[in-house]
C-alpha cells in the first residue's frame, strides 16, 4: 500500500525538523533562515506526491514551518541530549517498543521531552491525556533513568508547544489499560468500538458493529413506514 500523502509529508517533517534542531544545538553558526530551503530539499522525496499541486503546497507548508521552528527555538537556547532515542520495556503484561523525537537535558537528571505532530495540530486536552506521552515518560523513568519534568508537544502547523506533566497516578492508570488489552489479544477478543472514526475505516464493510447498526436503521425504518 502507498502511504498518503499526509503520512509522506510527516515523514519528510520528522527528518528535517531533526537536522534544524541538531544543527542549531551543536553548529548553530552554520544555519540561517536562508539555507532552511536546502535542507528541507535534502530530505524531500521526489515522486512521493503523485499531484504537482499538492506538492507544491506541501512544499510551501513545510518551508514555512521549518522556517518558523528554527526561529522559535534560535531565540530560546536549549541542551540537546538525544534526538530519536529509542526504547524497549515490559509494562502491562506487553512489550513496548517507541522512539522520541526530542530530549533537553534541564538539569543532570531532569529533562524535557519533545513530540513533534506534524498533521493536524492538537489541542492542550490531547496532550494531557495523550496515552503517547504517557509512556515516553515513564520509559524516560524506567529506561533511560531520567526524570521528565516536563513534556512537551509541539505542534509544528501552528509552532504551539503544549507543555504537560505525567505523575505516578497516569502511569498507573495507563499500565491497568495496558494490561486489560493484552489479556483481550491472548484471549482474542477484539471487541468493535464504533464511533465517528467508522466513517473513514476501509473495513467497514465487513465490521460486524457497522452490520449490526445498518440492521438497527433498517428496522427503525420498518417501523416508521
Amino acid at each position: 500500500m502507498v502511504p498518503s500523502a499526509a503520512l509522506q509529508f510527516g515523514s519528510i517533517m520528522h527528518s528535517a525538523i531533526k537536522q534544524v534542531i541538531s544543527t542549531l544545538a551543536h553548529q548553530p553558526k552554520k544555519i540561517e533562515a536562508g539555507n532552511i530551503e536546502a535542507i528541507l530539499r535534502e530530505h524531500w522525496k521526489q515522486g512521493s506526491f503523485v499531484d504537482p499541486v499538492q506538492e507544491r503546497t506541501y512544499w510551501n507548508m513545510g518551508l514555512e514551518q521549518l522556517e518558523e521552528a528554527h526561529r522559535k527555538f534560535s531565540a530560546s537556547p536549549f541542551n540537546l541530549l538525544s534526538q530519536e532515542k529509542t526504547f524497549q520495556l515490559l509494562w502491562g503484561g506487553t512489550k513496548i517498543v517507541g522512539r522520541i523525537d526530542h530530549i533537553n537535558r534541564i538539569a543532570e537528571k531532569d529533562v524535557e521531552l519533545i513530540e513533534y505532530k506534524t498533521g493536524r495540530p492538537q489541542t492542550q486536552k490531547e496532550a494531557d491525556r495523550s496515552r503517547q506521552l504517557t509512556i515516553y515518560a515513564h520509559a524516560c523513568r524506567e529506561v533511560l533513568g531520567l526524570a521528565p519534568v516536563a513534556i512537551v508537544l509541539y505542534n509544528l502547523a501552528t509552532q504551539e508547544a503544549l507543555r504537560t506533566q505525567r505523575g505516578l497516578d497516569d502511569f498507573r492508570i495507563l499500565e491497568e489499560e495496558l494490561r486489560k488489552a493484552s489479556a483481550g489479544i491472548i484471549t482474542g477478543r477484539f471487541p468493535s468500538l464504533p464511533g465517528y472514526h467508522c466513517r473513514y475505516c476501509d473495513f467497514r464493510p465487513i465490521c460486524p458493529a457497522h452490520e449490526d447498526s445498518k440492521r438497527a436503521t433498517e428496522s427503525f425504518a420498518n417501523l416508521s413506514t
